[in-house]
């Protein structure tokens, strides 16, 4: 499912990117992770739908 319209960023991609950001070491946050994705949210609307899913995917990593 697409969460991000302006990036174009799905729900198992950003569950991708969190995985990858753990195992890296790197830091789990809405822009680590859009970062780590090579992408860049715009309008920030999406925060409230990406946050929870960044933080089940972090916890669940």
């Amino acid at each position: 499912m697409i969460v991000c319209s302006c990036a174009q960023v799905s729900d198992r991609e950003l569950r991708a990117a969190v995985k990858a950001a753990v195992k890296a070491g790197k830091p789990v946050n809405f822009r680590s992770v859009y970062r780590q994705m090579g992408k860049r949210a715009r309008c920030g609307n999406c925060r409230p739908l990406v946050n929870p899913i960044i933080k089940q995917a972090h916890t669940g990593a």
